[in-house]
This record gives structure tokens, sequence and C-alpha cells, in this order.
């Protein structure tokens, strides 16, 4: 009786949280397009329909076969789990509360800058509206979330005021001998070689840390803005300056013109660890575009006459280019380009359009959409890749391992959990998976019935409060259904229960699921419950 409680618990949860109609995804691709249009004003345009957009895609006009407008409003609370419950779960039942991430960046910002861009980060809260969601983040020796997404003024006011930035200088993994440096102490005294490998770390860190964010909003619907507040970082390691703000040309862009890397010093001089970062750039990308997340970049370093600023900038230009948003920088205004980022993203269109000969050719796609009125301005992202989600043993592992140690929670695949310590020596795990994020392929049997084919790879990850990880475990779930139990899962998740050994050391659980087949992953950090005690029997009269 008290399983068939808790599981009904746990479906009343997702059903509550995921109240759209759930559709079991097939492997054909869907290609969500979020488009912000602005008048000659600047101003956000509210009446546009379906038919007022041209969407084309390698210059081949497309379908449309989705739109939707969603405008800036208040979300919907989330719906309150039952006491030792926990979830990633962030679908407010269809709302679009306009969420904003504010990313301060004192990994790759010097001090004085740090400073500047606080202030006009507090003179901006000040000024938040009611319909505003606004989370902040610090990166620095690792990303941590300085507050949740709120509309609440003062607590958010809080939450910057007590942050003042030393102690976050490092990388993601703690870079700690520099822990009591600024970022222009890092690289004096030290050879070309150790200021390269340095430099390439924290890059390294920084995209590691965009797609957390990315994975982190993946769940929420509609568009997501991230005004990344940072004095910026090159794409390249250990080459001459590069005389433009002109970034390597993608690497998923096969076929198109490439720009020749700068030359490597020749001759007498230090030794230079030399290395481009378009492979890892690519794959930040694709992480972004398939959350919808527009990157918002905003130089803390305000106006500057650094000759090698440009280098800086051009990384900018190119998240905001390929992710639909806008880079700010050369003013000193931080504050007043927040705002406008919040202003210029209160109505957002997404079309939806299913790529006419779509083929996993690994192809960059480039996408162009217009509107048929003069004078618009449109923003969205540049291009999709036509890649086939890798399901090869190393990529599984090395996915999980990712969303297992990540200090974010993905949410792009919806889980509910409860964890109760059944004994001193066992856990008793009972696992909700959010269907909508489940990929199953219909096949027909030997017999002619109907079959739901697919695959759920679960990772269980046992830590204590420092982090450090214990003992874990992994399952493959091979899902082979009837229609009637299809149908028993479309109403209710997929539901899984495990029983674990607990390690004497841990204090957390970590679980991780991933789809194998659209590869999209949810995880959480769960405590667990106290077996609950067994009453005495009553006494007979």
């Amino acid at each position: 009786m008290r399983i068939r409680i808790l599981l009904s618990a746990l479906i009343l949860s997702v059903a509550t949280v995921t109240s759209q109609e759930t559709i079991f995804r097939t492997t054909t691709r869907l290609i969500q397009v979020n488009v912000v249009v602005l008048d000659k004003k600047g101003k956000p345009v509210l009446d546009l329909k379906r038919e007022d957009f041209t969407l084309l895609d390698k210059g081949k006009p497309q379908n449309i076969a989705a739109f939707s407008m969603e405008q800036k409003r208040a979300g919907k609370p989330m719906p309150t789990l039952q006491p030792g419950f926990y979830t990633n779960l962030t679908n407010t039942g269809g709302s679009t509360p306009n969420l904003t991430v504010i990313l301060i960046d004192s990994l790759n910002t010097q001090w004085g800058d740090q400073s500047v861009a606080r202030q006009h980060i507090i003179k901006f809260l000040e000024q938040i509206k009611p319909d505003d969601r606004v989370a902040l983040m610090i990166l620095g020796r690792q990303l941590k979330v300085l507050h949740s997404f709120t509309d609440d003024r003062e607590s958010l006011l809080k939450a910057v005021k007590k942050w003042h930035g030393r102690e976050e200088v490092g990388g993601i993994g703690g870079d700690t001998e520099t822990v009591d440096l600024g970022l222009d102490d890092i690289f004096g005294g030290t050879s070309g070689m150790e200021q390269d490998m340095r430099q390439s770390r924290r890059i390294i860190d920084s995209l590691a840390a965009m797609e957390s964010v990315g994975n982190y909003l993946a769940g929420s619907p509609g568009r997501k803005n991230l005004i990344w507040v940072s004095g910026g970082f090159p794409l390249t390691v250990g080459f001459d300056q590069i005389k433009s703000p002109q970034v390597f040309t993608s690497a998923s862009q096969r076929g198109a013109p490439s720009i020749r890397p700068p030359q490597p010093k020749m001759g007498p001089g230090p030794i230079r660890d030399q290395r481009t970062f378009t492979d890892e750039l690519d794959k930040t990308m694709k992480v972004l575009n398939n959350a919808n997340v527009a990157v918002y970049p905003v130089d803390a370093r305000g106006l500057t006459i650094d000759t090698n600023a440009h280098e800086n900038i051009g990384t900018m230009q190119e998240f905001a280019s390929r992710t639909g948003g806008r880079a700010f920088y050369n003013r000193n205004d931080i504050d007043t380009a927040i705002r406008q980022v919040m202003e210029e993203t209160e109505v957002t269109y997404t079309l939806a359009f299913y790529p006419t000969g779509d083929k996993a050719d690994g192809q960059f796609h480039d996408l162009k959409v217009k509107v048929n009125r003069p004078g618009m301005s449109v923003r969205n992202r540049k291009g999709w890749v036509a890649s086939k989600p890798e399901d090869n043993e190393r990529s599984r592992e090395k996915q999980l391992a990712y969303a297992a140690h990540s200090p974010l929670e993905a949410t792009a695949l919806g889980i509910v959990a409860k964890v109760t310590k059944k004994d001193d020596s066992n856990l008793l795990v009972q696992l909700v998976v959010d269907p909508n994020g489940v990929n199953l392929e219909m096949e027909k049997d030997k017999d002619g019935k109907d079959r739901y084919k697919g695959r759920v790879d679960i990772l269980w990850l046992q830590r204590d409060k420092s982090g450090a990880d214990f003992a874990s475990t992994q399952d493959v779930v091979d899902l082979n259904l009837l229609k009637e139990t299809y149908d028993k899962m479309r109403r209710g998740g997929l539901i899984y229960n495990k029983q674990i050994a607990l390690n004497p050391k841990a204090e957390f659980l970590r679980i991780v699921v991933r789809d194998a087949t659209s590869t999209l992953s949810g995880s959480i950090t769960a405590k667990w419950d106290k077996p609950e005690a067994t009453p005495p029997p009553k006494k007979r009269p």
C-alpha cells in the first residue's frame, strides 16, 4: 500500500507540473527558432502573425509547422511538491515568465572592472519590474547560483551586495594557487607557456560553465536571456595577435570559407602552447541553441583603449550572433544595457519547422528569418547542425559524467524522485521520468502488434557534503512497450524503482537520467528520508 501511495503521488506531481498534452517524441527533427522583432525605434513588435514570417534554411523557404508569440508576464509559481520529493521540473503549466540570467564573470574580468560592473548591476536591480524574472550567477573558481529566479528586488540586491568577488578567482575545479590574485597578476612573472596553459584552462572552464547554464535552462519554455557581464576571452591561445575581431569559422561549417589562423611566432622567444577552441565553442553553441538561450555579452571593461580588446570582443560578438543575442561593448552604462535587453525581449516569437530532406550529415544549416514589413530588425540564432546524436559507449559515459558533476541541474529531461533510507544498508529510490523527454519509435512485431521502443540510461552517484564521490551504479532501461503500457506512460510518466546499497559516508544521491536517442538529460541531487518507524502492536484489552 505504501508503494502505491508514493507512486500515485509521483504521478500526480508530474501531471501537475507538465499539464500540457504529453506526446512522445520521435527521431524526426523539429527545429525551433526564437525570434525578436524590433521596429525602427528599437521597440518590440506585438502584432505579427505566422504569415508575416519567411523562414529560410540554407536559402530554401520552410513550412512553419508551429508558431507562437510569448509576451513577458509574471510567471506562475511552481506547484509545491510533498515533503521528501525532489524535481528539476521548471515548466509552470505553459506560462512564459521571460527568464533572464545575469552571469557575473569574475574568472575573466579584472578587479577594478568587476567592482564597477557590480555597482551597475545593483543600479539595474534597484529598478527591476514586477514581471522581470531574474537569476544571479557567478563564474569564478566554480559556477555558483547567487540567487535563483525571482522578481523580488530586495532579495536580489541583498545577494549581490554580499558578493565582493575576490573569493571567486580561479577556474572551475579550483585553480587554487591564484585565489588571492587579480586577473592582471596571474599573467605576470610567468613564462609564455604557463600563461597559455592558464588561459586555455580559463577558456575551457568558461565554455563549460555556459553549457551548464544552457542545460539548466533547457527545461523552461520559450526564449531565455543570458546576460554575460565579462571582460571576455579570446578563442585562440599562443598565436600572434589577430588583427581583426574575426573568429575562426566554426568547425561545423564545412564547405564555408575559412579564416586562415594567425601564424605562430618564429625564431627566438618563449615557447607557446598554441591552440584554438572552435570545436569546444561549437559544442557550447549547440547546447545553448537547443535550450533556446540567447546570449547578451556586456563588456565589463566599458570604454577601453586596450589594443588586445578586439579579440575578446570578437568572442562576444560570436556568442551573440550565433544565439540571436546582441553584444554590448565600448560603453560605460552597463545597467542601461541590461535594461535594454529586458525591454527588447518583452515579446518573442517561436517558429518551428521540419527541415526538408533532413539528413544527419553533420552539415551547418544557416537560418534566416524575414518579416514582410519594412524597417524591422530581426534577431534569431544563425543556424543549426544536422548531426546525429552520438550513442556509443564513450559518448554515453562522457555525457552522464558531465551531468553528474555539473554545478547546476540539467532540466532538458524532467524527473521527480523520492529517496528513502530503507535500512542502515540500503536506499529505496522511486523515480518518475517526464514522458515529454522520452523518444520512442513505433515498430510492428511479428504478430503485427505495435511496439514502442527506446532506451533510457540512469546514473546513481552517492556523495558527501564536500562533493566527494563514493559509490556509483548505472542502469540501462530498454523500453519495448505494447500500446496499453505506452498509453499508461503517456498519462503517468516512466516509473522506475531502484534499491541501492548505501555507502556509510554518503549524504546525498545525484541522479542523472539520459534519453539515448535524443541524448537529452536531467539531473537532481536528493537527500533521503529516514525509514518510517513500525508502530508497536496494539495490546489486546
